[in-house]
Parts: C-alpha cells; structure tokens; sequence
C-alpha cells in the first residue's frame, strides 16, 4: 500500500470517501488552495449524507463558541477557569465580579464585601478601609485634609479633624480658646481672647492704637495715643489737664497745662506785698492761705481774680497755722481742714474786701 493510499484510507474513514490528490473531485471537496470553495455550489457528498460531513467540518475549523472564550471559559459560570482567581457566579463578599478575590484597595468597589467606595488607596473621597471619607470615623485622611482624629474636639485636633491653631477660624475651648475669627477682629485678639482695653494686645480692628498694660506717656489708658486736647488726661504723658480742647483762658491751655492753680502756687498780695499760698485748686474752686506764719493784710478778690476765679467766697481765721484751720504742722503740701468762722474781716478799702492777720479763703468760678 502506497503512502497515498494509507492517507486516502484514514480520511475515509472520517469523511466516507476518498479521492486521489490532484483529483477534480477533492478540489471541488476541499477547495482549491488559491480560490477556496465556491458559495453555492453543489459538492461531492461520498457517502450521501451532506449533513453529517458539514457538521464534522464545522466543528474541525471553527470550535464551540459556547463561552466569550475559545474552550467555553467565561467569568460568572460559576466554575473557576484559566486566570480566575474565583468564580462565585456573582459579586461575593469574597470574589469580584471580574472573578478577582475582592481586597479593599484593588479599585473596584464590592459593596457585597461591604465597600463604600475604592480609588485603590486613600482619596479624598475615599479612605483606606475603602469607606468613605467622615471627620471623626476614627481614620486620619491627609488626602482629605484631615491632620487627626481624635473623636471630636480636644486640646491638640479641632472638630473639624485639624490641628488646633489660633487664628484657623475654628473655635476650641477645650484648647483654651475663647474666640477664633481668623484673626484679629472687632471682637477678637490675635491670641484668641476677647479685645479688652488694657489686656496688654493692641487690637486695631477693636479700634486701639496702643495697650500698655494701663497709662503710659505714649498710650492712654483708653488704649488710644495721647493727644492734647482728646479729652483723656494722661499726666504721664505730661499733661496737667485736657477738657477736650484747645483754647486758652478755659483753664487748660493748648499745650494741656493748666491755666488754674495749683497746690503750692504762691503769690504776694497786688497792694500790701504780703505773701500767699494756694492749699488746694481745681476748676471749681481754690483754697488759698497767708503764707507767713505771721499773717498778713490780703485783697482775696484781687487774689482769686488773677488766679482765674470770679468771686470770692467763705473765709475765717487759722490761729497762725497754714492750709489748716488751727492745726499746727499744716502745710500746702500737708493741708488740715477747712473751717470759715468769719474771722479775719479787717474792712474795705481801694482793692476790695481786706482780710487781715492769720486768714485762708475760698476762690470760687
């Protein structure tokens, strides 16, 4: 049997006829090599059953199309097949739905294994246990500018999952904080205390220009700088008085110095020489003595008029003793007490009302 032969008998067995290579009928069978077969017509059945030769050939050259892969593999048959890692038919909370097993972090979201959410990693949508992002679920997320947990407000993280800052906007008591605008405000210091005049923070926003603690010769005690004539009398700032302007005459001068007496201003009577001293002052009144222990003739209208006064009012004796009413050891730096009996009334003459000997008086606006 020649080779030919052997080979015509194998495919005759599979196919039930068998021709000679080269033979018009296996090139109408099978084909020619260069043109295939012609659609539509009719072929060499050798057996007479067309259908069974087409089925065989069918299945020799295009194979089951049963699954979406060659041999019926497909993902979701429930039977683990090539590269599958599992196949549970559906999503699982153990196999995913591309028949992967389901891990928090490999970007797909099974919501069977409990998974909210899965960017593969922490997101700003999404934190690493694959939930989704909350201040306060216990899971710091820096990719949602979350700096700490803590569960809720503390003295180190702020409720809303940041570091505790002053001046972040976000008040925390229990950091000691009182206030928090941002910053410094009308209401609040840069240090997160409320704006109190005097606390030592000058607070432009809460309108002070200074704050010193209290007075001092640059600030006033109402934290503002001093200026003549702002109506805040500050002495460390030099002045003698401020009654809010600058006009002279009014006793307070334009450079805030008085135009009153003062304690201890001393003078001598315009006609008699005799010399005087001013006990105490202010814009009301004055309370002026002799100076000598030895008394004196005085014109206290004269007196009272150049010391800014328009009128002259009690008077009386002091037993020799001055700025006290019969004290010894008084003085204009020590006064005693005020008393008006009268005494000392010596008449009239060309300057006025005289009063004579050991006398004081009241000087009154």
């Amino acid at each position: 049997m020649t080779r030919n032969s052997a080979l015509c008998l194998v495919m005759g067995l599979l196919l039930g006829a068998c021709f000679e290579p080269g033979t018009p009928e296996l090139e109408t069978t099978f084909g020619n090599p260069t043109t295939g077969p012609v659609p539509g017509t009719d072929s060499v059945d050798p057996d007479g059953d067309s259908t069974a030769d087409d089925a065989a050939t069918s299945v020799a050259t295009s194979g089951d199309d049963s699954g979406s892969e060659v041999g019926g593999l497909e993902c979701g048959n429930g039977m683990v097949d090539g590269d599958e890692q599992c196949d549970d038919g559906v999503e699982s909370a153990t196999c995913n739905s591309d028949c992967t097993m389901a891990a928090c972090g490999d970007g797909q979201v099974n919501a069977t294994a409990g998974e909210v959410c899965d960017d593969a990693g922490e997101s700003a949508e999404c934190d690493a246990d694959c939930s989704a992002v909350e201040c306060q679920d216990g899971i710091v997320n820096i990719s949602a500018g979350e700096n700490c947990e803590e569960g809720g407000e503390t003295a180190s993280c702020d409720a809303d999952c940041t570091f505790v800052e002053c001046g972040d906007g976000t008040l925390n008591v229990i950091a000691g904080e009182i206030c928090d605008d941002g910053g410094e405000s009308a209401m609040c210091d840069a240090d997160c205390t409320v704006v109190e005049c005097g606390d030592g923070l000058a607070n432009m926003a809460a309108g002070e220009d200074c704050d010193e603690l209290g007075e001092t010769a640059t600030c006033d005690a109402d934290c503002t700088t001093p200026v003549c004539g702002d109506g805040v009398f500050n002495p460390m700032a030099g002045e003698d008085c401020d009654d809010g302007g600058v006009v002279p005459g009014d006793g307070c001068d334009e450079l805030c110095l008085s135009e009153l007496p003062m304690a201890c201003d001393a003078g001598v009577d315009p006609m008699s020489g005799d010399p005087w001293v001013v006990c105490s002052a202010d814009a009301g009144q004055a309370w002026v003595a002799h100076a000598d222990p030895g008394g004196g003739n005085f014109h206290p209208e004269l007196i009272c008029a150049e010391l800014g006064y328009s009128s002259v009012g009690q008077f009386g004796g002091t037993c020799g003793d001055v700025c006290g009413y019969c004290e010894a050891g008084t003085s204009c730096m020590s006064t005693g007490n005020q008393n008006y009996d009268g005494g000392g009334n010596c008449g009239m003459d060309a300057g006025g009302l005289v009063l004579c000997i050991t006398v004081h008086w009241q000087c009154l606006a």
